[in-house]
């Protein structure tokens, strides 16, 4: 079946979208993802009739049949996997953008692979699904318009995984594909409102490229048929039209092919440029073309209703000419996934002979709405498309109506009109629209629009005098919105001072009007005046100021605040000190507008309030917050180093409310350059924790320094500032004793972690604990950075016993890709980290890496703790016959050390091993007593193995115990390990380990009891007299097992080869239990001398 499969071909099974069957219960959700993923269910019906066939011929049941078929459709990747995904959830009533983007996030995280294969179709598809998902939730945000905090983050979280390593060669393979569907800049601009995220430049870079497409990726992942590639250019679709129309002639079916994306031929075919030969196209395929509005793509979008984004008006106009009424008005009406109907396409690229191909269908469509509750006008105000707007009002689009983020057409016309306002590529600015606004506005002057404005409130934002003037005829001046805003208050807080001072005076085009009420306050207790100041509208609050009269103005607010406190500017903070404010003046929280400025990140201001003449001597206000822990909180990092100059005793004071020093505060908020300024200051304390000054209070950073806030913010440019200072300390614990690097962990901190774990003080102990947690786990953050952390060891033995660690516990033959970086830096020239580079080499198995090495001419002659060289590691550790031609003819002529002294570390003194004292045996270690002599408390399972490992030159290895005194559990095992050091497993019970065991009699390997004949288990236990052996043929894997000098029948207990025992390095070793049941154990060890310590095995150990 392995070879049938190779043979396939990789669209076997999927280019008969009908036939394949998705069964599942429910469609997925957020909340119960994990279950029901593994509930879903995928059949084909062909493969089916395949498989009934077969079990007739009396092949097996239909799930052996499967069971031989599946993983081999399965490892060619051939199977229709992805038609799974028709169970995400939709955006509804039941679930919103923020669940579904949970849900997207754990489908990504189904994705355990650490960088996705380009023939990987399932997983491209997963990420294909998952951009498009972005590119609907994203649709209605930009600069102006923010998503909600929640829905922000798992948008974040999403991207993030998208962008990552493990995603970037089928992203680059993919953008050729998001080209030819016109969707590569859009997908850009989408990506590029996250630029703040890790890897971002990278992944900008690749939407900007220009690559080609690669027809194999196309064929074998994306789902590109012939006619898919036929439709990519204008000389190639002539193809295309000629295969279909042979087609129509014989009468076949039109198979409609879809890609991953959903896209049949005929999507890219619309897409080609609008072009005169398509009523050949027409003519050609007239049944086709009636076809098309169901040839819907993956985000419900028809060719149709492409070409309409688009405005590709020829097109359309040839298409809808061959569709009846009843077909056109069901095409006009059907939407997207988004909701987004033709008429919110076309508005969308503004086309108005688009338009007007539909305008007998237009007016139900008018007040349709969007996923997000927008109607045509929305977008196409929002797009700036002015001259189609007002076509839509003036077929009675209405403009009043808000969307779901509070917004009316009116709204988008005039954010977008600010946005515009001083830019040299100012836009048509569609005065002819807002003309109309106006118009329909004055007839119904008391309409409200968002947040309860009038027309007024709008219009004070952008319309010149005359307009106001004439709006003031019909509206209220002081009519106000939502937060008690007035026009006035409007006016100023655009910026607009010539108007704001024309509704102070009550004159408008040299016309008297009723003057603006100066002293209204907003709901948030803001007068015109403190706003101007607020604003630094110099010209305007000096025309308050006097309107007012300065006795008034210097009046305290409700919060003690003066007119200093608000200023926005320099030149207005100037003004009010030359008025007569006084900077000392504190509000009722003890702060000065100094502090005030430092707190709102007003560094102009605060920088010019530290100047003046008149400097508060005293730095902190009425709760203790210093100056300098208020600029570390909002980041006015200007200011800080004229803070420490004028209060240098406050470097490390403490605010009084959460107990923090300066420094923390500012690494809790990620301010990089503040920690710079503090960790360069020569009194500063960066290891600093939180204290609490109370026993019985309560704290949540309890314990916390520094650098536990800088981790917990994820400032990979904070921890980097505090690991510059010579004093700093990364072993402190919070009060939920985790240190730094625990909680960097913890948190899935790639940057902090990778930094702290390369920091000098880190120990080679806890690296090592890192990479061994993580070199497997592709789906975990951290797994991307275990290469860097390899290379950071200081011991130059490390990295050699990790790979022996590593390559003892290999499941496969693969080396996980978490290493690949390494090997690569390693090629560079870093081998000189390394103590015996060659013997490294071969264990990342690459062969490359040995011939650089012998190329600069490394020594070649370095040995291990076993005296093993290169040659042998290349013998014993190629699982992938690499190596095998680079040392056919080589010798390893050294003599290896051999198993004879027993080791163990950190065993309980209640164990005793002594080598052999026998008389006369003169420097015999051959022979070794093992006694257990006192009772611990705990129990405890303790394998004691061979200081070496068997010889690469000993073809097999035999040894044996005598059991001198048996414990009162009979629990004593002997058998073979390999390298890795844990000393609480028994023989047997792990990994790449076996052993025959007293107690039960069993034969345990890797965990599982084999007990292969009579042998074994209850005729099999040993006990005091007894003497029992066990051998390891190191090339077959095979091993056997003795009792007193006789060898067991072993059956089919090993295969052969065995290749879990015939590669690497292996230790003979001993297992016995510690405790009340271990006490009295005394038994002799025995490797073997003809003369001093002979075998009570004297058979051969050559066996089959």
């Amino acid at each position: 079946m392995w070879s049938i499969a190779s043979q396939l071909p990789k669209d076997i099974l999927t280019k008969d979208q009908h036939e394949i069957i998705v069964d599942g219960s429910q469609t997925f959700d957020s909340y119960s993802f994990g279950r029901t993923w593994l509930r879903a269910k995928l059949s084909h019906r062909k493969l089916s009739t395949i498989v009934r066939k077969m079990e007739s011929f009396g092949l097996g049941s239909s799930t052996d049949i499967l069971l031989c078929i599946i993983p081999a459709l399965s490892s060619h990747r051939i199977l229709p996997s992805q038609k799974i995904l028709k169970l995400m959830p939709r955006v509804g009533p039941e679930q919103g953008w923020g669940e579904v983007a949970i849900c997207y996030k754990k489908l990504l995280e189904t994705v355990k692979v650490g960088k996705v294969a380009e023939d990987d179709r399932f997983n491209a598809s997963i990420f294909t699904a998952a951009m498009d998902f972005v590119f609907l939730a994203t649709e209605p945000y930009d600069e102006l318009i923010k998503p909600s905090t929640e829905l922000d983050e798992e948008l974040k979280n999403l991207v993030q995984n998208l962008i990552g390593p493990r995603f970037s060669g089928i992203m680059e393979k993919l953008v050729p594909f998001y080209h030819l569907q016109r969707r590569q800049e859009m997908l850009r601009d989408m990506l590029q409102r996250f630029h703040g995220l890790e890897g971002m430049p990278q992944c900008l870079e690749i939407f900007e490229g220009d690559n080609p497409l690669d027809e194999i990726f196309a064929t074998n992942v994306v789902g590109f048929t012939r006619n898919h590639l036929k439709v990519r250019s204008t000389m190639e679709s002539f193809a295309f039209i000629i295969s279909i129309s042979q087609k129509i002639k014989k009468g076949e079916k039109d198979l409609e092919e879809r890609d991953i994306f959903g896209c049949t031929p005929y999507y890219y075919f619309c897409l080609l440029l609008d072009r005169f030969d398509l009523s050949f196209f027409l003519w050609t395929l007239q049944e086709r073309v009636r076809g098309l509005p169901r040839l819907v793509d993956n985000l419900g979008r028809s060719p149709i209703h492409i070409a309409a984004r688009e405005g590709m008006r020829q097109s359309l106009e040839q298409v809808l000419q061959e569709l009846s009424n009843e077909n056109k008005g069901q095409v006009v009406r059907t939407s997207g996934l988004d909701g987004m109907t033709y008429l919110h396409l076309i508005a969308r690229s503004g086309d108005l002979d688009c338009l007007k191909l539909i305008t007998p269908w237009v007016k139900p469509l008018l007040s349709k709405r969007d996923s997000w509750g927008r109607q045509p006008l929305h977008i196409a105000a929002k797009f700036e498309n002015y001259d189609f707007a007002l076509k839509l009002l003036e077929m009675g689009a209405p403009f009043d109506q808000a969307d779901e983020t509070g917004r009316t057409p009116v709204d988008y016309y005039v954010d977008r009109r600010k946005d515009r306002s001083g830019k040299s590529d100012e836009a048509p600015l569609g005065t002819n629209l807002f003309e109309k606004f106006l118009e329909l506005a004055m007839e119904y002057p008391h309409r409200l629009y968002s947040n309860g404005k009038t027309f007024l409130h709008s219009a004070i934002e952008i319309s010149d005098e005359r307009t106001i003037y004439k709006l003031l005829q019909k509206f209220d001046i002081e009519a106000r919105d939502n937060d008690d805003r007035t026009a006035l208050h409007y006016a100023i807080l655009a910026g607009r001072k010539s108007m704001a001072q024309s509704l102070i005076k009550g004159k408008l085009c040299g016309q008297e009007v009723k003057a603006a009420d100066t002293l209204t306050r907003d709901a948030h207790n803001m007068t015109p005046l403190m706003m101007a100041v607020k604003n630094d509208l110099v010209e305007v609050a000096e025309l308050l100021l006097d309107w007012l009269g300065l006795k008034s103005a210097h009046e305290n607010d409700e919060h003690g605040k003066t007119m200093l406190h608000y200023a926005g500017g320099v030149d207005i903070a100037k003004c009010l000190i030359g008025k007569g404010w006084n900077p000392l003046t504190t509000d009722q929280d003890g702060r000065t507008a100094l502090h005030v400025a430092i707190s709102a990140r007003n560094e102009s201001v605060a920088e010019y309030l530290l100047g003046v003449d008149r400097v508060q001597q005293e730095p902190s206000d009425n709760d203790k917050e210093s100056l300098l822990v208020t600029a570390c909180k909002s980041g006015a990092s200007a200011v800080v180093p004229q803070i420490i100059s004028k209060f240098p005793h406050i470097i490390n004071d403490k605010d009084e409310q959460h107990h923090l020093p300066p420094i923390s505060w500012a690494c809790q908020n990620g301010h990089s350059a503040i920690v710079e300024t503090l960790v360069d200051h020569d009194e500063i304390n960066v290891n600093m924790a939180v204290e609490l000054p109370h026993r019985d209070s309560y704290g949540r950073f309890e314990g916390y320094t520094p650098l536990h806030f800088a981790v917990q913010a994820k400032s990979g440019l904070c921890v980097k500032e505090l690991l510059r200072h010579p004093k700093i300390e990364l072993g402190h614990k919070n009060r939920y004793r985790q240190t730094p690097l625990q909680m960097a962990l913890d948190g899935d901190c790639q940057e902090t972690a990778r930094l702290l774990l390369q920091d000098k003080q880190t120990t080679d102990e806890e690296r090592m604990e890192f990479i061994k947690n993580f070199v497997y786990c592709s789906s975990s953050p951290f797994y991307h950075i275990v290469s860097d952390v390899l290379g950071s060891f200081k011991d130059k033995d490390q990295v050699h016993k990790f790979m022996l660690w590593l390559a003892d516990g290999l499941a496969t033959t693969h080396l996980p890709t978490s290493l690949t970086l390494f090997g690569e830096s390693l090629k560079k020239g870093s081998w000189n980290c390394l103590s015996l580079p060659y013997h490294v080499a071969v264990l990342l198995d690459d062969v490359d890496l040995v011939k650089t090495l012998r190329a600069h001419h490394v020594n070649e002659e370095a040995r291990d703790e076993d005296d093993w060289s290169w040659v042998d590691y290349a013998r014993r550790f190629d699982r992938n016959n690499r190596f095998t031609s680079l040392v056919r003819n080589v010798q390893s002529l050294n003599v290896k050390k051999k198993p004879t002294a027993l080791v163990s570390t950190d065993l309980p003194n209640s164990i005793e091993i002594t080598a052999c004292r026998a008389h006369g045996h003169i420097n015999c270690s051959q022979a070794h007593d093992v006694r257990v002599t006192e009772e611990i408390e705990d129990e405890k399972y303790v394998c004691i193995r061979s200081k070496h490992c068997i010889s690469p030159d000993d073809r097999a290895f035999y040894f044996e115990i005598k059991i001198h005194n048996d414990s009162p559990s009979h629990i004593v095992g002997i058998g073979f390990r390999g390298s890795h050091d844990d000393e609480a497993e028994f023989p047997g019970w792990e990994h790449r380990s076996w052993g025959y065991h007293g107690d039960d009699g069993g034969l345990y390997i890797e965990g599982s009891q084999a007990n292969p004949s009579s042998d074994f288990g209850e005729s099999g236990t040993f006990a005091s007299g007894d003497v029992v052996g066990v051998c390891l043929n190191t090339e077959t894997g095979k091993g056997f097992c003795t009792r007193n000098g006789k060898m067991l029948k072993m059956g089919n207990a090993f295969k052969l080869p065995d290749r879990r025992f015939n590669h690497g390095k292996l230790y003979p070793c001993v297992g016995l239990v510690l405790g009340r049941r271990g006490k009295g154990l005394h038994f002799t060890v025995n490797f073997g001398d003809p003369q001093l310590h002979p075998f009570e095995y004297q058979g051969s150990l050559e066996f089959d």
